[in-house]
């Protein structure tokens, strides 16, 4: 039915789904698109399925920002969830430049591993944070980024690199600027 759909639109065209509501509104690829995904005391399920909904826009240059509003010391899950995408993120993007500058079957193959470490973590975060009725979409999201950039051990090196070469996730909590919890700054 439905999912079957969605993988025959996303084998020709994994931002089938997203692309045409970007490009309505006048976007086009050398744009920078921001991500702000806001949180107050927001289940780490959440979170997590939210920050891998931007992370895998099929978008050439995006931002993504955690905008936190918990107590500064109440947020050290959100800033584990951050560093640990990012980590992931930043593995993939230092192989890509090496790919880019040396092409060669070792450095294919660097990158293939870190995008499956990727994919691999994203998968166990989503199967520990989110029960199993609401993992299982995000899942198949996961298998079909899975299926397009490695199918049979081979790159899709233009996808990789339009998901994850300009990605950037960073944290905000507002907590931590004193300027900011005045009373009239408050939203």
């Amino acid at each position: 039915g439905i999912m079957w759909a969605a993988r025959q639109a996303f084998s020709v065209n994994p931002g089938y789904f997203i692309n045409d509501a970007i490009e309505d509104a006048g976007f086009n690829d050398s744009h920078v698109i921001f991500y702000l995904i806001p949180s107050y005391q927001e289940p780490i399920s959440l979170l997590c399925q939210n920050l891998l909904s931007a992370i895998l826009q099929y978008r050439p240059q995006k931002r993504i920002v955690l905008l936190v509003d918990n107590p500064s010391d109440k947020c050290q899950a959100e800033l584990d969830l951050v560093a640990g995408f990012k980590e992931r993120i930043d593995s993939i993007q230092a192989e890509l430049v090496r790919v880019r500058e040396l092409p060669s079957a070792e450095n294919n193959q660097a990158l293939l591993h870190a995008v499956r470490l990727f994919l691999d973590d994203a998968k166990a975060r989503i199967e520990i944070n989110l029960k199993p009725d609401s993992a299982d979409f995000i899942l198949n999201i996961l298998k079909l980024y899975q299926d397009a950039m490695l199918s049979t051990d081979m790159l899709d090196l233009a996808l990789i690199d339009r998901v994850f070469g300009s990605c950037t996730i960073s944290l905000f909590n507002r907590k931590s600027f004193s300027h900011l919890l005045q009373e009239k700054s408050k939203a």
